[in-house]
């Protein structure tokens, strides 16, 4: 099973939450901001099952949106 994010409630229970601000959450899935930073820092919060609460750094550190907008800083060292 994947992941996935909806619009609208499906009605399925919530495996993990992400606490954030708007900008701090967009900064890092654009690739511009360090999501370990930004849960160091208490600007991003995760809940969860361990296992899904451990995983959700790796899932969210880059966007294919932000590689495909050539806003990948992270890697090009910015």
């Amino acid at each position: 099973m994947g992941c996935s994010v909806c619009l609208t409630d499906p009605g399925f229970d919530v495996d993990a939450w992400i606490t954030s601000d708007v900008r701090t959450l967009h900064m890092v899935l654009m690739g511009r901001e360090q999501i370990r930073a930004a849960i160091r820092d208490g600007r991003v919060a995760l809940t969860g099952t361990p296992a899904l609460v451990r995983r959700l750094p790796r899932v969210l550190t880059l966007t294919t949106l932000a590689e495909l907008a050539g806003m990948d800083g992270l890697r090009q060292g910015s």
